[in-house]
């Protein structure tokens, strides 16, 4: 039954498996750009805000 790919030990040498290993945890850090969305100061204008989301809700409900 090994004739299957999927049953098949592939044969890896280190440096393959570590380069596999960089990009998976590298994949699971976030990005540059979202570091710098994440260092941005939230608005504080929550008045405008609030306005803004009252006008939504009238919209829905006529």
């Amino acid at each position: 039954m090994t004739k299957h790919i999927v049953d098949r030990t592939r044969a890896r040498s280190g440096a393959a498996k570590f380069q596999q290993y960089v990009r998976i945890d590298l994949a699971d850090k976030p990005g540059a750009q979202l570091k710098i969305l994440q260092k941005r100061p939230r608005s504080t204008d929550s008045h405008a805000r609030a306005v803004r989301f009252a006008e939504i809700e009238r919209r829905k409900v006529e």
